[in-house]
């Protein structure tokens, strides 16, 4: 089942106010999450996995899956709900936005990230993020990924 693994926001993941996590696209991770998701498989969240601080932070299950891209706006970068990436011959993805977030579901998003301004947060998904995706997250698909840990999940039964 996948793993995500964070470097950020670790505070904020163990007390669960952390819940979405958005990544580069890719054919494979999309797949992974979309079976996670639909058969109802654990997801293992670690904290710098890839070093000697590594630590196993929870398991959870995928709650929701969504395509997110970025697009410049007159206000700067703004986040665009997405429709399924469209895959060129290339298999390079470019992102399709069907509209725009509103401010409200901006809020909301930043907030579930664990961060109190959409810049803040573009400061991490640009720095962290950018690189996977060639340079740039504008006009990149993304994947907004909620999550709960199975404790929260018990807890709400």
């Amino acid at each position: 089942m996948p793993i995500l693994s964070f470097s950020v926001k670790k505070d904020e993941l163990l007390n669960h106010t952390k819940i979405d996590t958005t990544r580069v696209f890719t054919l494979h991770r999309w797949q992974e999450l979309v079976k996670a998701r639909d058969h109802n498989g654990t997801l293992y969240l670690w904290w710098k996995p890839r070093t000697k601080e590594k630590e196993h932070l929870f398991d959870s299950k995928v709650y929701g899956l969504w395509f997110v891209g970025f697009m410049h706006t007159l206000d700067g970068l703004w986040p665009y709900h997405g429709g399924v990436p469209e895959i060129c011959a290339t298999s390079n993805p470019y992102f399709v936005g069907t509209r725009p977030y509103t401010p409200e579901e901006v809020a909301d998003y930043v907030r579930r990230e664990g961060f109190e301004t959409l810049d803040q947060f573009l400061n991490v998904l640009q720095g962290k993020d950018a690189k996977r995706a060639g340079g740039s997250i504008v006009g990149k698909p993304l994947i907004r990924v909620r999550f709960w840990s199975l404790e929260q999940t018990l807890g709400r039964l």
